[in-house]
């Protein structure tokens, strides 16, 4: 039965844009890579991401497969939705939930890989 997972995988069409849009827009930071990918990660984890590119993609996956970003306040992920629906790179924007004090909304990138923002 596994126990934790050590990184996981997006895929990108270009590999440079990724990295500024998961850098610059998302805040992560880039931790390593190579000739042929970059591995982000948020700077207080020791958990990767792999931005690999994959040249003539056919299938994306759904809002359903998607890395959160945890935010401290529902203020914060309200502050980061505005944001996000105005950011470059930014595929789509689905509304924002509210639930027991909290707040989430779900976001595609410029890869159209899906991110959800929840605090």
């Amino acid at each position: 039965m596994p126990q934790a997972l050590t990184h996981g995988t997006l895929e990108c069409d270009d590999k440079e844009a990724s990295a500024a849009f998961y850098s610059g827009v998302l805040g992560l930071q880039i931790a390593g890579g190579g000739r042929l990918s970059v591995y982000i990660k948020h700077a207080a984890t020791p958990w990767y991401l792999v931005v690999l590119p994959i040249k003539r993609r056919k299938k994306f996956l759904s809002p359903a497969n998607r890395f959160t970003l945890t935010l401290g306040s529902a203020k914060e992920v309200e502050d980061a939705h505005a944001e996000l629906r105005l950011a470059k790179g930014v595929t789509e924007v689905q509304p924002l939930q509210r639930r027991n004090g909290g707040a989430s909304f779900v976001f595609s990138d410029l890869n159209r890989n899906w991110w959800e923002v929840a605090g």
